[in-house]
C-alpha cells in the first residue's frame, strides 16, 4: 500500500463512493417521508435489500 500510489488512489475512490452511497440511502428516506407516505418506500427498501440474495440456495 505504502508503495503504491495507485492503491492509494483506489482506495480513497472506494471510501469516497460507500461515503456518498450511505448518505444519500441513509437521506432519501426521510426525505420521501414528507413527500409521500411511507408503506411504498417501505416497500421499495425492502425489495432493494432482499434482492441481492433472491437467487441464492438456503
Amino acid at each position: 500500500m505504502r508503495a503504491s500510489p495507485r492503491a492509494k488512489l483506489a482506495l480513497t475512490a472506494v471510501v469516497a463512493a460507500h461515503g456518498i452511497m450511505v448518505a444519500v440511502m441513509s437521506m432519501t428516506p426521510l426525505h420521501l417521508q414528507e413527500l409521500v407516505s411511507t408503506g411504498p418506500v417501505g416497500a421499495m427498501w425492502v425489495t432493494r435489500a432482499a434482492t441481492p440474495w433472491v437467487p441464492t440456495p438456503w
